[in-house]
């Protein structure tokens, strides 16, 4: 880069044609040049040979340079004008091949106090072929923007909406309630009858939330946007409507009874005249299977099934599927029994509300009795209308006659094959899945096995070998894999007639033949009798 050292010349100039390491080192030679008040200029030499040249005089240099206080035509003046596409991009770094442009061609200029700010020592330049890149890179037409914008797709613009409150819980202490230094004055054991009493109270609110939601997040919206038939909706909900009330009842009479101070002295008498107003639960107990089923069959509608997974990603729902709501006040009443012995444990037997709260446990209990002995019938009924026979010499009828189910689950046999088992009262069944006119039906396997007659034999896991017929070519070539968990039901009228059940694991085990045993030994005890 030649300088002139003459103050007489008073000109310095700078090739353009420097690569930017060099261009970026000569900031250096403009500080001197402004110190020694010398104009200096910016020359090029284009692929034609010709010379640029934009020259600024040293009056002016400082505040030229700095870019402030200039009007339009000493900015038209700044600028570089003579610059052709070619040298721009050589400026910029690229190695393109250099295309002849007269200077005339060039309507787009950049001021030179742009270039200046760049090459001053003030703000080092990181990027200067960037910088020029960007200036000398053309700005789309509207027409390419108007395309590429209607490519993408839509977004939704408006507000970002509120997010969903969460579910407000209950606090299940009692002493959050309670009056401050209140527990100071009572015992311990007074205290734990409180917090018992409030676990009621507080297992109440949250039910009646549940019950809710069940009917604001699931009945309604599904009545309203006619997702299911009206007969769809009652047949799944049952008298859901006329639970709700019950609990909320109970809830407002519970707060009535707590004194200022938050302390419940009584609250037997008020359980002893609410027990009795839970008669609808004889119905929606008994009425929880045929919903089951049908809620089941309905999943397989693509707009049920999506609904019912929008609704338990709610955080209204926490995660909840809609048989879990639905079968929230059955495991409540289950539940009371304990919750009043535990309150009638924890007060003593000189306190009014003692026996009062012996004759409210009685009361639940017997109900609750009531209400399984109605399920129980409502279940063999159900499981009997779903059994069907491939031949006529299938059908035993005590299984019409039965009017219990003592139990019921999944068993394979020796090959591996599923197969569902109902103990009733009278008869034992064995069944396969299937599906009739899209509806789940279970279909005898072989013959159904009198529980008169039945006898039921623990095979050891070493006198099993249990060659599936799914298995692996390794395991036929051995001999086959040592079973477990085998059970052996034999028919007494008909030696041949001879199931080997393979239950889940060792507890299955176990429970299948504690319940096979005691029906056979309750009904021998009948027959005796």
């Amino acid at each position: 880069m030649p300088v002139d050292g003459n103050k007489s010349s008073s000109n310095i100039n700078i090739p353009m044609t420097r690569t930017r390491s060099k261009l970026l080192h000569s900031s250096m030679l403009i500080k001197a040049a402004l110190k020694e008040n010398y104009d200096f200029s910016f020359t090029a030499k284009t692929p034609d040979q010709s010379t640029c040249q934009s020259s600024i005089p040293k009056p002016t240099l400082k505040r030229k340079l700095s870019g402030q206080n200039l009007s339009p035509t000493l900015k038209r003046k700044l600028s570089v004008q003579n610059l052709s596409p070619a040298l721009k991009r050589k400026l910029s770094g690229q190695d393109l091949s250099p295309t002849t442009i007269s200077a005339s061609s060039c309507k787009r200029h950049r001021p030179l106090s742009r270039i200046s700010s760049m090459l001053s020592p003030a703000k080092p330049v990181k990027r200067v072929s960037q910088a020029l890149q960007r200036s000398i890179t053309p700005k789309p037409s509207r027409a390419r923007t108007l395309q590429r914008t209607s490519s993408i797709s839509w977004k939704y613009q408006g507000p970002s909406p509120h997010p969903t409150p969460n579910k407000m819980k209950t606090s299940k202490r009692w002493l959050d309630f309670a009056e401050n230094n209140l527990s100071n004055q009572m015992t311990k054991v007074q205290i734990m009858r409180q917090e018992a009493i409030h676990e009621l109270y507080s297992g109440e609110v949250e039910l009646v939330q549940d019950l809710k939601t069940l009917i604001e997040v699931y009945y309604n919206p599904m009545q309203t946007l006619k997702i299911m038939k009206p007969e769809e909706l009652d047949e799944i909900f049952g008298i859901i409507h006329k639970i709700t009330p019950l609990h909320e009842d109970l809830v407002g009479k519970i707060m009535n009874l707590r004194q200022s101070n938050g302390t419940i002295d009584c609250i037997g008498p008020t359980l002893i005249a609410w027990i009795p107003k839970l008669f609808p639960y004889l119905d929606y107990c008994a009425h929880l299977f045929k919903a089951k089923s049908a809620l089941d069959d309905k999943r397989r509608d693509l707009h049920v099934a999506d609904f019912l997974e929008r609704c338990k990603q709610s955080p209204f729902s926490r995660k909840l599927d809609v048989w879990d709501f639905l079968d929230k006040p059955r495991s409540r009443l289950m539940k009371y029994s304990l919750l009043l012995k535990n309150i009638t444990k924890l007060t003593s037997t000189e306190h009014p509300d003692y026996n009062h709260l012996r004759n409210a446990t009685s009361l639940i209990e017997a109900f609750v009795t009531k209400v399984d002995v109605k399920a129980g019938k409502a279940k063999c009924t159900f499981i009997q209308s779903k059994i069907f026979y491939v031949t006529d010499d299938q059908h035993d009828p005590l299984i019409d006659e039965s009017q219990f189910l003592l139990c019921n689950g999944i068993v394979k046999n020796k090959a591996g094959t599923k197969l569902h088992v109902f103990l009733f009262e009278k008869i034992l069944v064995l069944c396969r899945q299937a599906t009739r006119d899209d509806v789940l039906m279970y279909q005898v396997h072989r013959r159904a096995i009198p529980v008169t007659s039945l006898a039921v034999e623990d095979v050891k896991d070493e006198n099993v070998r249990a060659n599936s017929l799914r298995g692996s070519f390794k395991d036929a070539l051995s001999g086959g894999r040592t079973g477990k968990n085998f059970i052996r039901i034999t028919s007494k009228s008909s030696g041949r007639l001879q199931y080997l059940i393979q239950a889940n694991d060792e507890h299955d085990k176990k429970q299948w033949l504690n319940v096979l045993n005691e029906a056979i030994t309750k009904c021998g005890h009948e027959i005796n009798v």
